[in-house]
């Protein structure tokens, strides 16, 4: 073989391997789509999320690729996605594939079993002067059911209320406010602030469930208690979360108002969905809640009293309805 030829034939033999190592590198590396879901969510999180002053973007944007390796499809990121939620680590955003399967954060109370899940609720029998009305978000308590027990409790000799918000999980906050609204009150009873501490305020105003300038939940003719603006206990447990933490902060700084119980399960940031190119949605924590005086939560709402005996979270309501003790008969 002369050496022209073996020039040729060696030439080609770098170039055949070149190209190898250009085939295998392209098989490992990420995929055009697969890369461009993870940059949207990642854009997504880096304008919304309510504490994104907080995250060095930089290595959260590298963590979650390196995570994401050689992903070739969207369901290929999904350990990724899963990781990204738990770099946030606020427990309440989360992602929606285009298939309508939830991804949350392995720290979420939805997906640790045991987590925020209360102690069976004691509720013993109540004297005839004190009203009651126990609040669900999910299932949820029709607006209309609350406002028929607001209706059938406000007796002549009623002196007190109590609110049982007792294991109530996350939902639809409005209809459950424009239920209570009678016995809540007129006004602002909270907002939501975001990142940059601009406050968007919640209320109730003759039947109207509102969230700024937009009523979200209405009822055409409210019932109107006897006494207006009464006593209200609210009892609260771990077993709040989210929506039912948004009633429970609603009723903090009312006057007239005490809390009982447990502190809640730490879910009380507002979510907005986000709609992805492909169909998925991310879920965003976007704001924390806040009472009516502006005092931020974010994570736990603790009572004004704290009684760790369900027999007793009753007891000591109806107490402080009376002004005495619960051995005073």
């Amino acid at each position: 073989m002369d050496r022209r030829r073996t020039s040729i034939v060696a030439l080609a033999v770098v170039l055949s391997t070149l190209c190898a190592v250009r085939r295998s590198a392209s098989a490992t590396a990420i995929s055009a789509e697969a890369e461009s879901h993870l940059v949207e969510i990642i854009a997504v999180l880096q304008k919304e999320w309510v504490y994104r002053s907080k995250m060095d973007w930089n290595v959260f944007r590298t963590r979650v690729f390196e995570k994401a390796g050689a992903a070739q499809t969207i369901p290929d990121t999904y350990d990724a996605i899963r990781l990204a939620l738990t770099m946030l680590g606020d427990r309440h955003s989360y992602y929606r594939t285009a298939g309508g399967e939830n991804m949350w954060n392995p720290e979420s109370p939805t997906q640790v079993t045991g987590k925020c899940e209360p102690a069976p609720i004691v509720t013993p029998s109540l004297p005839a002067d004190i009203g009651y009305v126990r609040i669900q978000i999910t299932p949820p308590t029709p607006k209309l059911a609350i406002q028929d027990v607001l209706r059938k409790e406000d007796r002549p000799e009623t002196i007190g209320w109590i609110v049982d918000l007792r294991n109530s999980r996350g939902g639809a906050t409005w209809p459950a406010m424009a239920g209570i609204g009678s016995l809540l009150g007129e006004g602002t009873a909270g907002f939501f602030v975001d990142a940059l501490s601009k406050a968007m305020p919640w209320g109730y105003t003759g039947g109207r469930a509102w969230l700024g300038d937009e009523t979200v939940e209405e009822i055409a003719a409210p019932y109107r208690l006897r006494v207006p603006n009464p006593r209200v206990a609210v009892l609260t447990d771990i077993g709040v979360a989210s929506s039912g933490e948004a009633v429970a902060i609603s009723f903090r700084a009312r006057p007239n108002t005490r809390s009982f119980g447990t502190a809640t399960c730490g879910l009380s940031t507002g979510i907005d969905t986000f709609l992805l190119a492909n169909g998925a949605r991310m879920n965003v924590a976007v704001g924390v809640m806040a009472d009516r005086t502006l005092t931020s939560y974010g994570g736990v709402v603790e009572p004004d009293e704290i009684v760790e005996d369900p027999t007793q979270v009753v007891p000591r309501a109806v107490a402080w309805l009376r002004h005495r003790s619960p051995s005073h008969r």
